[in-house]
């Protein structure tokens, strides 16, 4: 683990004391100390005491033992027990915590005694006065029940020990004055556990204070209130500290944060950067200032943390309200639903098209309640898979959406789904009102028309107004032969007027060609035979040009599906238009051939030898009513060819270069009858 992070781990403690406060905890276990301390210390100090007070008692007696063995030295040599038994008796009833007394002689017989019967025998025991100690300690015996205290001493007559006398002890006595002595300890124990409580009580609240501070200004951040007021330890200005005239740093005259949690200062000798400049701030005597203990620091922590938020939240809102505005007045109409379909967007330009209103709709409609068909498994879809995971949706097409009290209106919709951690949280539809495309695609089209119809007629106008002035220039030449009886005029004429009718009568056919919506009729067709009937129908006009005609068949191809009457006027319109590419200072040469196209496909091929075509004359050629033959032609030639070719499902490829001619290449896919 990194040295700033950590791991709390451990049993959690018991529900009872979790629940208490910091400061009933604290004295919750001085109370605890407090008593197993005080009890053990008692608990020592009754036992030296009770020791001690017991050796002071016994020897009291010990001393009245020692006495009263002058006195019985004699008689117990003299044998005489009576004149003992009444010494002893009045020696016992002298002090009434004396229980009895016994007079024993040398071999332990018992001589005399202070009891009424005989001894009992829980007491007529013999001691041994040589025992190493004797008459400096004491017994403790048990007689009727009692636990008694006896003291042992030696009786000398002359140096020798003739007896020895034993006096039983009550401890009553002592017992009711250790009762007191007990008494007295435990009031003062209690008393001191008592105070040292009350003082715990004050100098925990004391200590604990910052920490309930800290605890109300975490509750007041936690819902969102970051207004509050932090003010621990001893404030300083490191501007006025360190005399800093850094008037653009960003903790000059800054008092909301510490300056060593602000990144950029111009602090030198250190990196000015946070938290990296941490280690060197630390150091700096503006911190050593401040510096106060672990609860300090930790405001210092909650006040650097509310500042963060504080600039973290205002940019939050910054970038939600431009979200918002964003959606909002959003040009298309946007309505995002959550998981369940629920609506939880709907923005302006949905409202103006739908008729209801944000507050109808939010949290009530589905998405489903706006369009009919279910868009669910369209919307879930993969779109795109990369790195980031799998992008899921539609691409816009057109649908319907329901509208307020009025019919479905069409609109361009695309959708997404919105995903998180792989779990999806909602669904985001796009629409824009394709009624005003419509109608402005409708008078575009109809303006498209109209232009191409004008254009049309202006260009057919123009080629039947030459036409009619080669009729004009072929009937003068034939009338002038007439009347100037010239055969040679005459036929010259009459050639001029059959040609200008061959060109009518081919803009006639294009015209209808062109404008008839007709299928190909599909026949078994071999390509030879097709390609020799155009190179006998094109070869006079290549002759009067001056061009060499070729044809060629490549590979070997067999019978084909395909129109052969529209594939025969498209090869000799291509054909014609090669020839007149072919300008008169030039050996022209175009060349025609077929070939197999693939899967039961053919290809004709038409190359010239022309001045070709630039890319920009090549893409006019190509959208129609335009020739490269200037008043000569109608540019419907290549029209139909492309008709043609589209209507066989088959494509038109021009390769050209200015100067250099150009090549055509009609590939037809392979038919059946009737159908691909």
């Amino acid at each position: 683990m990194s040295e700033h992070s950590f791991r709390f781990s451990g049993n959690p403690p018991l529900p009872f004391y979790s629940k208490l406060l910091l400061r009933h905890k604290l004295l919750l276990g001085t109370l605890v100390h407090l008593i197993i301390f005080g009890l053990l210390g008692a608990g020592f100090f009754y036992w030296l005491l009770k020791t001690q007070l017991t050796r002071d008692y016994v020897s009291n007696f010990r001393v009245v033992a020692e006495s009263l063995s002058y006195r019985t030295g004699s008689l117990i040599q003299a044998g005489d027990s009576h004149s003992l038994s009444q010494l002893l008796q009045h020696e016992r009833d002298l002090d009434h915590r004396i229980v009895y007394l016994i007079a024993t002689g040398p071999g332990g017989q018992v001589l005399a005694h202070t009891f009424r019967g005989r001894v009992p025998p829980s007491l007529d025991i013999a001691v041994n006065p040589e025992a190493e100690g004797f008459g400096t300690g004491f017994n403790k015996v048990t007689y009727l029940g009692r636990t008694l205290l006896e003291v042992g001493y030696p009786v000398n007559v002359d140096g020798r020990i003739v007896g020895v006398l034993r006096v039983g002890v009550s401890t009553s006595a002592i017992a009711m004055f250790w009762q007191r002595i007990t008494l007295f300890f435990l009031l003062m124990l209690a008393a001191f556990i008592g105070a040292m409580l009350l003082f715990s009580w004050g100098f925990f609240r004391y200590i604990t204070r910052p920490i309930l501070t800290l605890t109300r200004v975490a509750d007041s951040i936690s819902v969102g209130n970051l207004d509050v007021e932090i003010d621990f330890g001893f404030h300083v200005n490191c501007w006025e500290l360190k005399q800093c005239s850094h008037t653009d740093c960003g903790a000059y005259m800054n008092s909301s944060v510490q300056c060593w949690f602000v990144d950029g200062t111009p602090c030198e000798g250190y990196d000015p950067r946070f938290p990296q400049k941490l280690a060197g701030c630390r150091r700096c005597e503006v911190y050593q200032a401040h510096r106060g203990d672990e609860l300090v620091q930790l405001a210092d922590s909650f006040k650097h943390m509310v500042h963060v938020l504080k600039i973290s939240r205002r940019d939050l809102e910054k970038s939600n309200s431009l979200q918002k505005n964003l959606i909002n007045n959003s040009f298309d109409g946007i309505i995002a639903g959550d998981e369940t379909g629920t609506v939880r967007i709907f923005n302006r330009m949905a409202q103006v098209l739908t008729g209801y209103s944000e507050e109808e709709v939010i949290g009530t409609f589905t998405l489903s309640d706006f369009f009919d068909q279910d868009l669910s498994h369209r919307i879930d879809h993969p779109l795109h898979r990369g790195k980031d995971g799998v992008l899921s949706g539609f691409l816009p097409t057109e649908n319907f959406i329901k509208i307020k009290d009025a019919e479905p209106v069409a609109v361009r919709l695309s959708g997404i789904t919105l995903m998180e951690e792989g779990r999806r949280v909602g669904r985001v539809l796009f629409f824009q009102d394709l009624r005003e495309i419509k109608k402005l695609r409708r008078e575009l089209i109809q303006s498209e028309r109209l232009a191409a119809t004008g254009q049309t007629v202006a260009s057919v106008s123009h080629s039947i107004k030459n036409i009619l002035v080669g009729f004009k220039g072929g009937v003068y030449v034939y009338k002038r032969g007439r009347r100037l009886k010239d055969d040679k005029l005459e036929r010259d004429g009459w050639r001029m007027i059959e040609k200008n009718i061959q060109i009518i009568s081919e803009l006639v056919v294009d015209l209808l060609n062109y404008a008839k919506d007709r299928q190909p009729i599909l026949q078994e067709c071999d390509p030879r035979e097709v390609l020799h009937d155009v190179l006998d129908t094109m070869m006079n006009k290549a002759h009067q040009n001056g061009v060499e005609l070729e044809g060629k068949v490549v590979g070997d191809i067999g019978r084909t599906f395909f129109d052969p009457h529209a594939i025969h006027q498209c090869l000799v319109n291509l054909v014609s238009n090669a020839i007149d590419a072919v300008p008169p200072d030039r050996t022209g040469h175009v060349a025609v051939s077929a070939c197999s196209g693939g899967n039961g496909g053919i290809e004709f091929t038409v190359t010239d030898n022309g001045t070709g075509m630039s890319p920009e004359i090549q893409d006019k050629i190509l959208r129609g009513m335009f020739s490269t033959k200037g008043s000569k032609g109608t540019g419907l030639g290549l029209m139909v060819v492309q008709k043609i070719v589209s209507e066989h499902k088959g494509r038109l490829k021009i390769t050209s270069e200015a100067g250099r001619g150009a090549t055509f290449r009609i590939i037809l896919p392979g038919c059946q009858e009737n159908g691909r």
